[in-house]
């Protein structure tokens, strides 16, 4: 069992290295946060044939025009901020609320309901966490993030890791999916690191609650396909690490970032060797 972050811009195979999994001959649930997966084409195949099942969060991050929220920028101190949303935000609950199901399932020795062995949740936590950022400033009534709602903030994202860690007997392998943030030195402009895209130290702190965290990358040759890897250790500007017996450099193939697993499941022949 492994409990799996994926990181990295768009483009660079997050979403898609999972559905190596599948030819492995897992079942994915794929709780959709950012609502791309219908139209992404290379899932086609496993969504229609029953071995990809999406799960979209269909409250919008963004409710109410585009001239009204102009309309609602605010002076909050000596910066400014948004007038709260006028409306309460239900992608946060629409989320939580699919995860506590399969918590309470598994708390009753149950296993998925629809049979699914992987569950990716969230994709992405980066807009999952814009939710609870909107959410927040509408319970709170306020435009502007301060200390206490970073507090909450923070508590309900710990949350989340540690309640997505505990399904880890319910599924195979837990994967949950961020963009990246480059920062860079602002004097001379080079990249001093690479982290997933969450707010405040805890894109630091993501090591301390999974086992694997890979970066996506992609390469594009002058000529053929492009290529596809992940980094899983933290030799260049990348947050990653890895528990596994992996290069540097893998393949975005979790055939190969899982090859111990599979030499154990391969058929014993005659002789005792496989």
């Amino acid at each position: 069992m492994s409990f799996i972050f994926l990181y990295g811009r768009p483009g660079t195979g997050k979403t898609t290295l999972p559905t190596t999994l599948v030819k492995m001959g897992h079942k994915i649930r794929h709780i959709d946060v950012d609502n791309k997966a219908c139209d992404m084409q290379n899932l086609q195949p496993f969504i229609k044939d029953g071995s990809w099942l999406v799960q979209p969060i269909k409250s919008p991050l963004i409710d109410g025009s585009l001239r009204d929220r102009m309309k609602g920028i605010v002076k909050v101190g000596k910066s400014f901020g948004m007038n709260p949303p006028k409306k309460e935000p239900k992608g946060y609950y629409e989320f939580v609320d699919i995860i506590d199901n399969l918590s309470d399932l598994h708390q009753k020795g149950k296993k998925d309901p629809d049979g699914c062995t992987v569950l990716v949740a969230p994709d992405s936590l980066t807009i999952l966490l814009e939710h609870l950022t909107r959410l927040l400033l509408y319970l709170t009534n306020q435009g502007k993030f301060e200390r206490d709602h970073w507090a909450a903030w923070l508590s309900n994202l710990e949350e989340i890791f540690h309640t997505l860690q505990s399904l880890q007997g319910m599924y195979k392998h837990v994967i949950v999916i961020a963009h990246e943030q480059v920062d860079r030195d602002e004097e001379t402009g080079r990249v001093t690191g690479i982290y997933p895209q969450i707010a405040g130290s805890m894109r630091f702190k993501v090591g301390d609650y999974f086992t694997e965290i890979y970066h996506t990358k992609v390469e594009i040759p002058a000529e053929g396909p492009p290529i596809y890897y992940v980094e899983t250790r933290p030799v260049g500007k990348a947050e990653a690490r890895t528990s596994r017996a992996l290069d540097t450099e893998e393949e975005s193939n979790f055939a190969i970032l899982f090859k111990e697993e599979l030499v154990k499941a391969l058929p014993k022949v005659k002789g005792g060797k496989r």
